[in-house]
């Protein structure tokens, strides 16, 4: 026995809670830090609490074979969704019937904007706009518009190294005058220094543009006191929507990094900072056209590049994760505190209360630091906290190297459900025996006293459930994974005891 101390003598507790570090996949998993993950698949992090969670699933709301959808955007003024599909036709969604309204002039991926009782979309030709339920061309706009946005009262676009601007207040009038200055007006950005415009961002006070050498912008003032000073030369961006405003900074995907540029920087000295260090690899695969997509509700920017699975960008904490839906995701937007995906034949809406996309479990996986030994490990206790958001049966599973523990189920889950036991003459209880809660969050309704009837306030399961399991498992290297299915969880926190051996 004395030995047996001795050898244990070095027994320590592992704690896993925290993960807002997000994905590191540019380093081994044994050298990662103890909040960060090798693999995050529809997992994010809990805005109340900073917990790891499972992401909310999906709720189908229009589905049409065969229509190809790229990009879409929600019109305001006419509560409709403006649909672009892949042969360029434009559609509108009123949440019951899908109109067509129009081609697009170019063929590039649209921007779109709000201005006034619509919606403007640029997509490589001449401007366009959406309002009163048709579709407009602004025949004097300029040939090629690249994007579009709107600030100081004017609409802009650009193409090559110029930047165009409407009059002030009319979209349709672009003719130049000189001797009116609120008339349409042009600037040459980085006149002949061998780059085109490729990004501009407009942020609450200045326009940033990005041009295809690595030259950025920034633009000051309104017209006729325009102020023009180049800022950096050390920024790439990959295509036309890579790149978002998020109030005075912008987040620009460049060929193998992300940046983030923000305005509170003295201008003369300002250098760029990268933030996907952690995701290069990731990074360097994304496609010409992805589109950055910022999600206000969420507070993330979507990396939307057409695929089943895709990066985001947890802008609260600074970490990357990923999202997988059973098909590919087209495009993203949200409209007050909804979020709505555009998938090719259909439109869908984040709900909180589904675990299912297109009629498929959303399956969720992750995987923490793995620990190394000089000699060997030795696993003799796990525990697991989670919180159920659900009633209903759900797979969840933990790995602490080879040692398995199961989340603990609601006792609603736990009668019948896939129960194959024969039942004719069996004295076999139909319901195992009802975990109890570690603690119990929630308010008591019996003998309660309170106002209930007409009571609309949703009742949240806030139970916290342990799973403690004894172990006597040796391994070199300790990988810490959760994996399953089917249910919205709170991981509160996995710890286990190990001892040198």
């Amino acid at each position: 026995m004395a030995r047996l101390s001795v050898k244990h003598a070095n027994q320590q507790i592992v704690e896993y809670r925290d993960f807002t570090g997000g994905l590191n996949t540019s380093n081994a998993s044994e050298m990662i830090q103890q909040n960060e993950l090798t693999k995050s698949v529809n997992v994010e992090i809990d805005k109340s609490t900073g917990l790891l969670k499972t992401v909310a699933g999906t709720v189908t709301l229009f589905e049409q074979e065969g229509v190809g959808f790229t990009d879409f955007t929600y019109d305001k003024m006419g509560d409709v969704f403006v649909i672009c599909a892949k042969e360029g036709q434009v559609y509108t969604w009123d949440r019951e019937t899908l109109s067509a309204v129009g081609t697009l002039t170019g063929n590039v991926t649209p921007a779109f904007c709000p201005w006034e009782d619509g919606t403007l979309i640029a997509s490589g030709g001449k401007m366009q706009y959406y309002h009163e339920g048709a579709l407009e061309t602004l025949e004097d706009s300029p040939e090629v518009c690249n994007g579009v946005f709107v600030k100081d009262g004017r609409v802009w676009t650009y193409y090559n190294d110029r930047l165009h601007t409407s009059a002030v207040g009319d979209e349709t009038s672009w003719e130049t005058d000189t001797e009116a200055s609120d008339s349409a007006q042009w600037i040459d950005i980085g006149y002949k220094d061998g780059g085109e415009i490729v990004g501009v961002v407009a942020l609450s006070s200045d326009i940033l543009i990005i041009k295809s050498n690595g030259h950025v912008f920034h633009l000051a003032g309104q017209f006729p006191e325009w102020v023009v000073r180049e800022v950096s030369r050390e920024v790439s961006c990959k295509g036309f929507r890579s790149c978002v405003a998020i109030v005075n900074e912008a987040i620009i995907l460049g060929d193998s990094l992300v940046q983030d540029v923000s305005t509170t920087d003295t201008y003369g000295d300002m250098r760029a900072r990268e933030i996907s260090t952690k995701v290069r690899n990731e990074i360097q695969h994304l496609p010409e056209a992805v589109k950055l997509r910022y999600m206000p509700t969420l507070n993330q920017i979507w990396f939307v590049d057409g695929d089943r699975r895709f990066l985001f960008f947890d802008l609260d904490h600074g970490g990357y994760y990923q999202r997988e839906y059973s098909t590919n995701l087209v495009d993203a937007c949200t409209v007050g505190d909804d979020v709505f995906l555009l998938k090719e034949d259909k439109i869908q809406r984040l709900d909180v209360d589904s675990v299912w996309d297109e009629g498929e479990l959303l399956q969720w996986h992750w995987r923490g630091k793995t620990l190394v030994s000089n000699n060997e490990y030795l696993v003799k206790r796990g525990r697991v906290d989670i919180t159920q958001f659900v009633d209903n049966y759900f797979d969840c599973r933990f790995w602490i190297g080879k040692a398995l523990l199961k989340g603990t189920f609601p006792w609603q889950a736990q009668a019948v459900y896939h129960d194959y036991s024969p039942i004719y003459l069996n004295d076999r209880e139909l319901y195992s025996t009802s975990p109890s809660p570690m603690f119990q969050n929630s308010d008591e309704v019996y003998n309660n006293g309170e106002y209930i009837y007409g009571d609309e306030t949703e009742l949240y399961s806030l139970n916290m459930f342990r799973t403690d399991e004894r172990f006597i498992e040796r391994m070199r290297g300790v990988k810490v994974e959760s994996a399953g299915q089917g249910g919205q969880l709170l991981f509160n926190g996995l710890n286990f005891e190990i001892a040198e051996v």
